[in-house]
């Protein structure tokens, strides 16, 4: 098969980017359109070492389940499934989890129903990109949709944006980011290339008192490779929302990470608590653990807590969370978390992970191993790396069960929480 080539299959599944996955002639094609079950027309657009990947045309025959698109961006594919029934996606996931589990880690343990989370209004945290039409996200092509009602987001970020898109700030600014707080504020922080001057300020000023934006920053940052530079300035309102999580109240900054997916955070800590039961125990762990998030929920059950996390501006903010919550049995400390087992004396009764999307270290699992924590709750945002994981891990553990969460809904990601006992 050939680039430019019209070609058609049935889609059978989606790759963990929420492509399509099509197989012709006993080739594989990734594409984006059509979901499982529908036959789609096709044109091929790159050959590469083992796949094809092609643009969808037109869905030849859909399946019964489609169901209406409420979104107005039919291009944007920030939501992979808009368009396609929930309970399907929910046993897609289920199934991915599982199916994934087995192929990669030979793991078979106990899957759980997959926890359910709202489909419009959840994320508090998103990220838009000025282009010559106006502040948008990227759609399937790799062109910038702008976006003027986005479902996922909540209706007064929309306001905010809606008003950035009519000012034409996009003209000026590359990088639109908004957060909504737990009481419901907006912070946005406005991203360009040019030194903070009066005029930037004038601006920004005008559209926080306009919009009623409770918070304005602004970053200078000429590299496109990240989002922010080290450069913001405050403009007006707030310099800091602030998050609250299990009655402990978190700073949120432009720079700050927190679960986007605050119903989902709720139903992670509620298992953590479940798990944890009600005993006092002498020591916890807890690894990867930002700006102490689950550390401040796991204080009332252990006499020392202790967070590990690399990053120091991180540690600071964490330390001061702590401070400010009132949890004095609390340490954090900033290294990484593949050195942390190797240099305690004795493993904690409980270890918390909760690495990005790489998993963990190679090194800090031969840690693991070699001075096993009792219980390990394992939470995962990449089901392949958990899978890797476990499989090592369960030479001296048993996995007691995994519990999958909606965190994205009406995309293809999936988070997961594993509990692990050691083997004695």
């Amino acid at each position: 098969m050939k680039t430019g080539a019209k070609i058609q299959g049935t889609v059978t599944d989606y790759d963990h980017k929420g492509r399509s996955i099509v197989k012709v002639n006993g080739a594989v094609v990734f594409t984006h359109g059509g979901f499982i079950g529908d036959t789609v027309a096709m044109t091929l657009t790159a050959a590469k070492k083992n796949h094809f990947e092609a643009v969808t045309d037109k869905i030849l025959k859909a399946t019964s389940a489609h169901r209406p698109n409420p979104c107005p961006h039919k291009n944007c594919r920030g939501c992979h499934f808009q368009g396609w029934s929930y309970e399907k996606e929910v046993q897609w996931k289920e199934d991915m989890v599982k199916n994934t589990l087995e192929r990669i880690g030979g793991i078979q343990a106990p899957i759980r129903p997959l926890e359910r989370t709202a489909m419009e209004g959840h994320r508090n945290h998103m990220q838009f990109h000025g282009g010559a039409r106006g502040f948008g996200l990227y759609g399937k092509n790799r062109e910038l949709v702008p976006i003027t009602h986005c479902l996922v987001q909540s209706e007064r970020a929309g306001e905010v944006l809606r008003l950035a898109q009519e000012r034409g700030l996009y003209q000026k600014f590359h990088l639109l980011s908004l957060r909504t707080d737990s009481q419901g504020r907006i912070m946005a922080t406005f991203v360009g290339k040019k030194p903070y001057d009066r005029k930037i300020q004038r601006d920004l000023t005008a559209f926080a008192i306009d919009g009623g934006v409770d918070s304005i920053h602004y970053n200078e940052n000429t590299n496109p490779k990240y989002h922010f530079s080290s450069k913001f300035t405050h403009v007006y309102g707030e310099k800091e929302l602030q998050e609250e999580y299990f009655g402990n109240q978190f700073p949120l900054a432009p720079q700050s990470f927190f679960q986007v997916n605050r119903q989902g955070a709720q139903i992670l800590g509620h298992k953590v608590q479940e798990a944890l039961g009600e005993d006092i125990h002498e020591k916890i762990l807890d690894l990867y653990c930002g700006v102490g998030t689950f550390t401040s929920l796991l204080a009332p059950h252990g006499r020392e807590v202790i967070g590990i996390e690399q990053n120091p501006t991180a540690v600071e903010n964490a330390r001061a969370a702590a401070e400010h919550n009132g949890h004095h049995n609390l340490r954090f400390l900033a290294k990484k978390a593949e050195n942390a087992l190797e240099e305690l004396e004795q493993a904690p009764q409980w270890l918390l992970l909760d690495p990005p999307r790489a998993g963990t270290h190679e090194k800090l699992r031969q840690a693991i191993l070699q001075n096993p924590p009792q219980n390990i709750l394992y939470i995962s945002c990449n089901p392949a790396t958990l899978a890797r994981d476990l499989k090592q891990l369960k030479q001296n553990y048993h996995i007691q069960h995994i519990t999958p969460v909606d965190m994205f809904p009406k995309t293809s990601h999936v988070e997961a929480l594993a509990l692990l006992t050691a083997e004695l």
